[in-house]
């Protein structure tokens, strides 16, 4: 018996062999070429239209449409039209992302849940969520328009340069430090 069972696990290991010498064939790498760059007024609109609507960056617009950056980037620089639906579709989106903000902060459908005993609970991990997509709309909405959704509110020199000394010193109080010193 105990021969039987040596020639069974020899002819086992001869099988493992045989299976594990056999690699698939490899595919060759797909050769990648220059992507058809698909610069038309038509996609450059359609990538104003997304950022507009969709709220996507100029960036990530560009790849849903395969646009080239540097063309897209001189069509906007080449006319004052071009650069004003621009600045429109991107003021656009800002408010687009302040809406979802309104959005999340209005949002309670799966903050409570119903446990296994029957009681209602509180998801913390849902509303910590919720605060850090607010959290980080808001900032991006500061960077991208600081004026409009900015901390600081400049409401008493209608941001003009402010002068740092605000009053005149006498000469004689500067005398007079002067003095003690």
């Amino acid at each position: 018996m105990g021969k039987y069972f040596v020639n069974l696990i020899k002819h086992s290991n001869m099988e493992r062999k045989k299976t594990t010498s056999k690699t698939p064939p490899k595919t060759p790498p797909k050769k990648r070429g220059p992507k058809p760059v698909k610069n038309t007024p038509e996609n450059f609109f359609k990538v104003l239209q997304l950022i507009e609507f969709e709220g996507l960056s100029a960036r990530k617009a560009m790849e849903r449409i395969d646009v080239d950056s540097k063309q897209f980037y001189d069509w906007i620089d080449s006319d004052e039209l071009n650069r004003k639906q621009y600045t429109r579709a991107r003021e656009e989106r800002a408010d687009l992302i302040f809406e979802e903000m309104k959005e999340l902060a209005d949002k309670q459908d799966k903050d409570v849940f119903v446990d296994a005993d029957g009681n209602e609970r509180t998801n913390h991990n849902v509303i910590h969520r919720n605060k850090l997509q607010i959290d980080t709309r808001k900032w991006m909405l500061s960077k991208m328009q600081p004026k409009k959704y900015g901390d600081k509110l400049d409401i008493t020199s209608d941001h003009e340069k402010l002068n740092q000394v605000a009053q005149h010193i006498p000469t004689e109080i500067i005398q007079q430090i002067a003095d003690k010193l």
